[in-house]
């Protein structure tokens, strides 16, 4: 143990004139039995135990001055006490400061805890005022990327922030716009799988209309020919003449078909387009969606078949309607036409049926009469 006179002497000479590092000094020559107080106090009797006070150990009064190696070991450790003491002290405040820090974290880990909680009821408020689909909200996994977004703005906050702040608004509409926008993705997709590209003319095809057409015009080509035979048989054509007429109505049968095809293709492109405004009539149905409205497919399919069912039923009043009294032949232009083509022909020689042009039987007739109608004509 250092002597402690010496302990004393240095005490003495290196003394603060702090009286807090006063009052440590007296806690630094705490030693043994005795007690050494400074600020001219001396040396005081330990509270308990026996022991003589070092001074009157010493014969009393101010301990003698020390020899060097006895002034340097006490000085040596007098620092090391001070140096202990401020240690202690800073760890105690480290101690402190640490305790008060985990305390305020504690308190903002709470308080961020329940902001999250209330930013989280959030959700569900503004998702039940909006009438959403609970249905959708879950396919489409709405809340679960609202609470995840909370969930993101939570860890980055400071761990000591007593007055957290969540931005629900924001998170919740970005939330509900991409959820609505795959919805809507989804129903469009949905809807061009039912009615592709095209699908107006694979449902109502260009022969739809064919048999009707054919019908139609087979109808008047039977009474062109009728009104030929006619003409044939009473004398008006002869065999070539007929069967020119008859070869003229097949030309002209075909080019009627062609307009009979025009005039049902209008029919049929009237039908595909209300296909067409059906389906972009769904289109954009389905790109104004929001979660609180469902779109059924089923429905939509319903109606496009059912449209094309109206359409197969109404397609011959349609078309007939369309075409009206329109006639695609004229068998009278038709014979006409034959008979200023053919040869001349005898009626009263049926095995006759081409005479040499310029000699025309019934003109021949005609001339006979008048030449003996007429004074001096001669007859031959």
């Amino acid at each position: 143990m250092l002597p402690a006179h010496i302990a004393a002497w240095a005490l003495q000479k290196r003394k603060i004139n702090d009286d807090n590092e006063g009052r440590e000094s007296v806690d630094m020559l705490r030693r043994g039995n005795a007690i050494y107080q400074s600020g001219g106090g001396g040396w005081l009797a330990p509270s308990t135990g026996g022991g003589t006070n070092p001074i009157d150990a010493k014969g009393g009064g101010t301990p003698a001055m020390p020899k060097p190696m006895e002034e340097a070991t006490a000085t040596a450790w007098l620092e090391g006490e001070r140096n202990r003491i401020a240690k202690e002290n800073t760890a105690a405040a480290d101690a402190k400061a640490a305790e008060e820090k985990r305390l305020l974290g504690e308190n903002a880990a709470n308080k961020q805890g329940s902001a999250f909680n209330t930013a989280k009821q959030y959700g569900t408020t503004q998702a039940n005022a909006r009438g959403f689909n609970s249905d959708l909200l879950n396919k489409y996994g709405v809340l679960d990327m609202f609470y995840g977004d909370l969930e993101n703005q939570k860890a980055g906050m400071d761990p000591y922030d007593i007055t957290p702040d969540f931005n629900t608004s924001t998170s919740f509409l970005d939330a509900v716009g991409t959820g609505q926008n795959t919805y809507r993705g989804d129903t469009t997709k949905a809807i061009n799988a039912l009615t592709g590209s095209g699908f107006e003319g694979q449902m109502i095809g260009d022969t739809m209309d064919d048999q009707i057409l054919n019908t139609i015009l087979g109808g008047q080509k039977t009474g062109a020919v009728q009104q030929i035979e006619a003409a044939h048989n009473r004398g008006q054509l002869n065999d070539q003449g007929y069967a020119k007429a008859l070869a003229d109505l097949d030309t002209a049968y075909t080019a009627g078909m062609g307009q009979a095809q025009t005039i049902g293709g209008g029919v049929l492109g009237n039908y595909r387009t209300n296909l067409t405004n059906l389906k972009n009539n769904a289109l954009q149905q389905a790109g104004g969606l929001t979660l609180a409205d469902i779109y059924d497919t089923n429905a939509y399919n319903t109606s496009i078949q059912d449209a094309v069912a109206k359409a197969g039923s109404s397609l011959q009043g349609d078309v007939t309607s369309a075409i009206g009294s329109q006639q695609f032949f004229d068998p009278t232009k038709l014979i006409a036409t034959a008979g200023a083509g053919q040869g001349y022909y005898n009626p009263s020689n049926p095995a006759q049926t081409q005479q040499p042009t310029g000699m025309n039987p019934l003109s021949t007739a005609l001339s006979e009469e008048q030449r003996r109608a007429v004074p001096n004509s001669t007859v031959f």
